[in-house]
């Protein structure tokens, strides 16, 4: 949908996702960068399982009730005879 100012909002044009009716047709009048923006998210999706991005939403909740790791200096003491 364009707005008189020349300006592209998709905010306006959200009729047929909200009542699921997916036509093509509907994607005619939408600008190619948007259609890029959106086709390159999708790719986004599909790929972020399989990268380190999906450490981003696992949460270390065994890190919090691990048992500290013991330190040593590595100076040796040498026993008394």
């Amino acid at each position: 949908t364009t707005v008189p100012t020349g300006g592209f909002f998709p905010q306006l044009s959200k009729s047929a996702e909200i009542t699921s009716l997916q036509d093509a047709y509907l994607m005619a009048g939408i600008p190619t960068a948007f259609k890029i923006h959106i086709v390159l998210s999708f790719v986004f999706w599909m790929v972020f399982p399989f990268t380190r991005l999906v450490h981003v939403i696992s949460v270390p909740l065994a890190y919090l009730r691990r048992a500290p790791i013991p330190y040593r200096s590595r100076v040796r003491f040498r026993s008394e005879p």
